[in-house]
């Protein structure tokens, strides 16, 4: 077995600011975009990053785990799927009941057995991670490739990106790059495994780049939104312009990560300095599984609970409202959830110590 390895710090502040930008993808999505298609569509675009960095957090802390050892597999497939499934079959059996009617039971099930490789479409990205570890063996070895040769692997893995997004949405190849299988998105889980083997000196280059990594972010925010216009123009089609299999998502996705892991890399070196910052850092990012499941049911309560109550809410106003009435109350479940021994299964264990190596051991639990 491997020495154990410091904690990546870094890693829960990218945890907390995905989880946030997939709420706000969401509460734009259907309180924004109805009302200002055009902007919403945009702003929408935006955030659409969480997706992609979730999985290069994936890949890293996968990678991470493993480094200088080789997982017993019978034990890493029990675990691993042993602790996502159980929440899977129970959170996917809630949101089906929210959308088709329970009784009659028989018709209710055929619709649950039917979305159970789907995750009825919210719960799509535990399907991709339990793909993910049916794969590890392969996953790792890629990665291992990469202690030799980084830029090589790394340029294959975009590469890969590139024109599986690009099939997918500008040629409608969507046998090429179905979006739910991994191999679709394999290029970002390699590359963050590479971060991960290669951890000490990306984290040396973002700790001494942070200005330039940023403007550099900047340029690609403003290219992606000159390609939305573009493809408005081309196709008239919203949904076309904001769907995320296209190239431009992978430049730009993959700037959004590195900004986040930059500032993950300050936050490092002043969360002692800020504790209480540091606390609700912490906090969220322990919470983003449970937060992943849970915000559905706020985003369309709140928003249910609008339209039948008729209040006339600017929908400038009622989206950051929904996004912060999404993330307080999901966060309490979740919160409410963890504090019960017999329950935290359902939304993964909170991580108490920020020293123990427990917390790397612990920290593949998925987050989107």
């Amino acid at each position: 077995m491997g020495r154990q390895r410091e904690y990546v710090h870094a890693i829960d502040f990218v945890r907390m600011a995905t989880i946030i930008a997939v709420v706000v993808v969401h509460s734009v999505r259907f309180a924004l975009v109805p009302s200002v298609p055009i902007w919403g569509g945009l702003i929408q675009l935006l955030f659409q990053y969480g997706r992609e960095s979730f999985m290069v957090i994936t890949g890293f802390v996968l990678t991470y785990q493993y480094l200088g050892r080789t997982p017993r597999w019978g034990s890493f497939w029990k675990r691993r799927y042993g602790a996502l499934l159980p929440p899977y079959l129970v959170w996917l059996a809630l949101f089906v009941a929210m959308s088709f009617p329970l009784l009659p039971l028989s018709p209710w099930l055929g619709h649950y057995l039917g979305a159970l490789p789907t995750g009825n479409g919210h719960l799509y990205y535990v399907v991709l991670t339990l793909e993910l570890y049916a794969l590890a063996p392969l996953f790792l070895a890629v990665v291992s490739w990469s202690r030799q040769r980084p830029w090589l692997v790394a340029g294959a893995a975009v590469t890969w990106q590139l024109v599986s997004f690009g099939l997918a949405g500008y040629f409608a190849m969507a046998a090429f790059a179905p979006q739910m299988l991994v191999w679709t998105y394999g290029g970002y889980f390699v590359l963050g495994g590479i971060g991960a083997t290669h951890w000490p000196e990306v984290n040396r280059f973002l700790a001494a780049h942070r200005k330039q990594i940023l403007t550099a972010t900047a340029l690609t925010s403003l290219a992606m939104a000159c390609v939305y216009g573009l493809d408005l123009a081309w196709r008239h089609s919203l949904a076309f312009a904001t769907n995320v299999f296209q190239p431009m998502t992978v430049p730009y996705s993959l700037a959004i990560t590195a900004v986040l892991f930059a500032a993950g890399t300050w936050y490092s070196g002043v969360r002692l300095e800020r504790k209480g910052w540091d606390h609700g850092v912490r906090r969220l990012g322990n919470a983003s599984f449970g937060i992943y499941l849970v915000h559905p049911i706020f985003v369309h309560g709140w928003l249910d609970l609008v339209q039948q109550l008729h209040w006339p809410l600017n929908p400038w106003l009622n989206t950051p409202v929904t996004v912060v009435i999404s993330l307080a109350f999901s966060l309490a479940v979740v919160a409410g959830i963890q504090a019960s021994p017999r329950l935290t299964w359902l939304v993964g264990a909170p991580r108490t110590s920020i020293t123990d190596d427990r917390r790397t051991r612990s920290a593949q639990t998925l987050a989107s």
